[in-house]
């Protein structure tokens, strides 16, 4: 079985209320399940737990001990684009306590060019969950793609679909 690891999502930028978002991720997927909300704490991970969270943060000046900075010039695209891939295959799940966060609910498709989608936020309905939770998502992602470079997984050979190989070069 895969080790989970703990996504810490702490996010002051984006509304009033600073928030932080507690999920949950299997590292060799990225699936991951977004939990709770928990009072938002500039401090740093204790340190039984920092073996196994990830701190994600929008504010690296404030918050002590993060793994991954956010940066909206940079990588906001990216983050859209991942949240999305990830949400329609099925890696993303929201408990019910925090699914007024669920991004998808302030996404809103700007227009289809040459380029692909360009979407942008429902900026009146927009707040620091919403991006709280595309930055756990992020990480998850972040987190499972570090894993599969790092990690000394064998492929078996029934895991293989033999019908794509051909084509697969």
């Amino acid at each position: 079985m895969t080790e989970m690891i703990r996504i810490d999502s702490r996010v002051t930028g984006f509304s009033d209320e600073p928030i932080r978002l507690m999920a949950m991720c299997f590292q060799d997927t990225g699936e991951i399940l977004l939990q709770k909300t928990e009072i938002f704490t500039a401090l740093a991970v204790p340190p039984d737990l920092r073996k196994n969270t990830v701190v994600v943060t929008d504010s690296p000046n404030l918050i002590k001990n993060w793994q991954l900075k956010f940066d909206a010039q940079q990588h906001l695209e990216e983050v859209i684009r991942i949240y999305q891939a990830s949400y329609r295959g099925g890696l993303v799940e929201f408990e019910n306590s925090i699914t007024r966060y669920n991004p998808m609910n302030i996404l809103q498709v700007r227009k289809i060019d040459k380029k692909g989608m360009q979407q942008e936020f429902d900026s009146s309905s927009l707040n620091n969950g919403h991006i709280a939770a595309l930055l756990a998502i992020w990480a998850s992602h972040k987190i499972a793609t570090g894993y599969g470079v790092m990690s000394n997984q064998v492929q078996e050979a029934d895991n293989i679909d033999r019908t794509m190989l051909p084509f697969s070069i």
